[in-house]
């Protein structure tokens, strides 16, 4: 099997199929472009001022990511699959350990307090900015701390729900009692 590849720069590909991908609205831009057959579906880059894209042939991956240590054949760490999914090796954002039962989870008032005094939620990491004032975003942390603060949340739900069953019950039961006292 032959193996085509190409770096150039145009305002188009050059490679098989990608001669009418026009990622930039005709703006030129460095291409670095592969086939695994002359004529063949292409995969690549184009980048320029304006657009970076990375693309595949067919149903690929659009995009890996892989630690030096894992290459060639190893698993990527960041995966963007053709289906759009996004898979991220290294990232933990599971928050289960909020279950565990010696989880010391506040009571609604200190959480609530602490969200109002800190203007966040609490297990949200706090904004940050660069040299040059952007956002930083670290989605690990932050997909973590959204999780952590909504599983609290359905905790404090579950809590609040077994607390209002007691206390209907508790009002049902007074009702009844009030109910057989004699009027009068």
């Amino acid at each position: 099997m032959a193996v085509s590849f190409s770096i150039h720069y145009d305002n188009r590909g050059r490679l098989g199929q990608a001669v009418s991908f026009n990622p930039d609205n005709d703006n030129n831009g460095l291409w670095l472009e592969g086939s695994d057959a002359p004529g063949g579906e292409s995969g690549g880059v184009f980048m320029n001022g304006n657009t970076m894209c990375v693309w595949s042939p067919g149903d690929n991956d659009l995009l890996k990511i892989f630690d030096e240590d894992s290459l060639p054949a190893g698993t990527p760490v960041l995966r963007i699959a053709g289906n759009g999914a996004i898979i991220h090796r290294t990232t933990t954002i599971h928050a289960d350990y909020v279950f565990d039962p010696d989880y010391q989870l506040e009571s609604i008032e200190e959480h609530a307090d602490a969200m109002m005094s800190e203007k966040r939620l609490s297990g949200i990491p706090q904004r940050q900015k660069d040299e040059s004032g952007q956002s930083l975003v670290d989605y690990g942390s932050f997909m973590r701390g959204l999780l952590e603060e909504l599983e609290k949340a359905h905790l404090y739900i579950a809590r609040l729900s077994n607390q209002l069953k007691s206390q209907q019950d508790e009002l049902s039961r007074l009702s009844t009692r009030l109910g057989a006292q004699p009027a009068g």
